[in-house]
């Protein structure tokens, strides 16, 4: 599933591509140029290589290369092939394509591919290919994290009308506890309880921006207060002003 672009569709995105660049763009004659050597596919670090999408997760043997070549017929990529093969990995693979990242160097191939893959599909097509699922997931988690984020900031702000619980968020200290999330876990948060790792950061900085303002002597959102006064008693009822000397 590719994301939404803004003021353009895939179709015309792909259409806009066109064909895949000619070696002499590079200043190569041949495209296996762009290819790493023979010796990468024959000295890999076998226990680094997880090869997670070639191997299934581990389900599949890890596949070598015999007699590696460094001279061979590589054909680059369109950018619709690439789409296409990008999909079906993420269709495969969704929940983990959430994650994906993007390679740095030829080595952090073997990460997700066996050295057959990597060999007969070409490193440079699926060099492209990770880099466009790093860029797509990117949109995608952008689109679900301003769908999460009210969510988050409004199940936090009903949770902190309880009075203990917000005397618990008050006591964070960094020095102390660190991390606020480990602080104010999950049994403040039950239904946050499997909450994917990629929105964390909201709810850490949802917790630090309640906790500051706790500090500050604010109270809960009028909205969910249920007979109840802040606890620091910092606010003059029904005023909304500072009582003087409150910090």
């Amino acid at each position: 599933m590719a994301p939404r672009y803004e003021g353009f569709t895939l179709d015309e995105a792909i259409e806009a591509a066109g064909d895949p660049p000619l070696p002499e763009t590079y200043g190569w004659k041949h495209v296996y140029e762009g290819e790493p050597p023979a010796s990468f596919f024959t000295d890999c670090d076998r226990e680094k290589a997880l090869a997670i999408f070639s191997t299934k997760f581990g389900s599949k043997p890890f596949c070598l290369v015999e007699k590696p070549t460094f001279e061979r017929d590589v054909v680059l990529w369109s950018a619709r092939k690439i789409q296409d093969f990008a999909d079906q990995t993420r269709k495969e693979y969704y929940g983990y394509c959430k994650y994906i990242l993007a390679p740095r160097s030829y080595d952090d191939l073997y990460h997700y591919f066996d050295a057959h893959d990597i060999y007969y599909l070409g490193a440079q097509n699926l060099w492209n290919v990770l880099h466009h699922m790093n860029f797509e997931s990117n949109l995608i988690n952008q689109e679900l994290q301003d769908i999460v984020t009210p969510w988050i900031e409004e199940y936090v702000s009903q949770v902190l009308v309880d009075d203990g619980v917000r005397k618990h968020l008050k006591a964070f200290n960094a020095e102390v506890h660190g991390d606020i999330l480990s602080h104010f876990g999950e049994e403040y948060l039950p239904e946050l309880s499997g909450l994917e790792v990629v929105y964390h950061g909201t709810l850490r900085d949802v917790l630090m921006s309640n906790y500051m303002r706790l500090q500050r002597g604010g109270p809960v959102d009028q909205q969910y207060r249920i007979n109840t006064q802040p606890f620091d008693g910092a606010y003059e009822a029904g005023t909304g002003a500072i009582k003087a000397g409150s910090s």
